[in-house]
């Protein structure tokens, strides 16, 4: 598949992702999570993260349940996927709003097995106010190239290795890519 950056370091580009690094990917964050559940898809499958929940759940053997961008959808839609396992992604501003929505939202965020939180570096104390609100945060780090998340809570996923190189560059090995 070809999935557009975000440009964040320059124009937006497309990045080839072959299905060997999607399906290493998949299963790599399916260990760390302990297991497969259900998905809910908050984010658009036009960028990895989004494309990374369907086939997540695909792999989990269901299909992803979709939210929209309310806070009163997301908790209909968490609602829909039943009880089980539960594991959605969301970028910080999502959480943001989710955590502000009052208690019905609250308490599906509280729901869920983990909740994958990545795609922007999170604000100061964002990820602290979810987890004292009771919300199973997974602080996630990677890019398009490593097929979204590879770096769950500073540990890399199974197979994945990262070094700093240059005091400031990163370097990122394994499956992923």
């Amino acid at each position: 598949l070809v999935v557009p950056t975000s440009g964040s370091t320059g124009d937006p580009e497309g990045v080839l992702l072959t299905a060997a690094a999607l399906a290493a990917s998949a299963a790599a964050t399916e260990r760390r999570l302990g297991g497969p559940g259900r998905w809910l898809l908050a984010l658009p499958v036009t960028h990895v993260a989004g494309l990374q929940v369907v086939l997540r759940a695909l792999r989990a053997g269901s299909a992803p349940v979709p939210a929209g961008g309310d806070p009163a959808d997301f908790a209909a839609a968490t609602a829909a996927l039943g009880p089980g396992r539960r594991f959605t992604s969301l970028v910080p501003t999502q959480l943001r709003r989710l955590l502000d929505a009052g208690s019905a939202t609250l308490d599906a965020l509280r729901s869920y097995t983990a909740v994958l939180l990545g795609g922007a570096a999170a604000p100061a104390g964002l990820v602290a106010t979810a987890r004292a609100a009771g919300v199973p945060v997974v602080v996630t780090y990677g890019m398009s190239e490593t097929c979204g998340g590879c770096v769950y809570d500073g540990v890399p996923l199974d197979g994945v290795s990262v070094d700093l190189v240059e005091g400031d560059r990163v370097r990122i090995g394994g499956p992923v890519l």
